[in-house]
């Protein structure tokens, strides 16, 4: 199970969750921070309410948490100590189940660097090394060019992983474009195929066997064609095109080569994926 208090921009406060999607927040917590006592208790209820209904195996409680604060953003200080309480309020409630926050990872640069930096800073907050990862944009090193995983550093995942070794690993969500993906209004063309995406999917395997991964969660299973005519019509930004072609079966329904490389992993069983998935 994973939620977000985060907002779209992965810095604000998640505005109302009303009859319309991501409307501002009611006059009364307008102005509120996220330190604020009644933000930290309604997430905290929010939380552990969810958490009786469903009975996780696992609960994020924070998805991608070094996405977009600066490292000396102002609002980071009360975003750590509502992390914090926050965690000790479903710890005191639910003593055993793993409680964790997802990183993203594919920054270059200094942008790398922040986000590494800011996954070590919530690293103390999280039971698990969990990352975020879509890494097409990264393979084809910029906002053009080929999605050829081979271009991915061999240590993709094992350079985060190796920020806290003593924590367990697992990825929160990845996903991978099997058709080329073109968002004109952010200057996106790059060229993705079905092979690419299945050599990305036994390279994460394979890595995650490696690791010892807790699990794995591929976002999406299927091809989004319809949802995504459905959100043009409510209005939504193009960016929301970005995972379509990302599933494991195409948006007509056919089953892509990597869906196989899954199932055969899946079938295997943690004990002798590795020997099964190699490439």
């Amino acid at each position: 199970m994973a939620l977000c208090p985060l907002a779209h921009d992965r810095k604000s406060l998640a505005k109302y969750w009303g009859a319309a999607a991501n409307i501002e927040l009611p006059p009364a917590w307008a102005n509120k921070t996220f330190d604020d006592p009644d933000v930290i208790k309604a997430y905290s209820n929010f939380l552990l309410d969810l958490i009786d209904r469903f009975d996780p195996d696992y609960v994020c409680f924070g998805v991608e948490v070094n996405a977009a604060f600066a490292e000396n953003d102002p609002q980071l200080p009360a975003f750590e100590t509502f992390v914090t309480r926050v965690r000790s309020n479903i710890r005191a409630e639910h003593a055993n189940v793993p409680l964790f926050l997802s990183f993203v990872i594919g920054g270059s640069g200094a942008e790398g660097t922040r986000q590494i930096n800011l996954a070590r800073r919530f690293l103390k907050y999280s039971d698990y090394v969990a990352v975020s990862t879509y890494p097409f944009i990264e393979a084809a090193g910029g906002p053009t060019g080929d999605a050829d995983p081979d271009n991915l550093p061999r240590n993709w995942f094992t350079r985060v992983r190796d920020l806290a070794p003593g924590k367990p690993f697992a990825v929160a969500e990845t996903g991978y474009i099997a058709e080329d993906l073109v968002l004109q209004k952010y200057g996106l063309n790059i060229k993705g195929t079905e092979a690419w995406q299945e050599a990305y999917l036994r390279f994460l395997l394979e890595e995650c066997n490696k690791l010892d991964a807790e699990f794995v969660v591929y976002f999406f299973i299927r091809d989004y064609d319809q949802g995504w005519e459905r959100m043009k019509q409510q209005g939504l930004d193009e960016f929301y095109k970005m995972w379509r072609d990302c599933g494991l079966i195409g948006g007509g329904g056919n089953a892509r080569a990597s869906l196989g490389v899954w199932d055969m992993w899946y079938r295997a069983g943690r004990a002798s994926a590795f020997n099964v998935g190699g490439r």
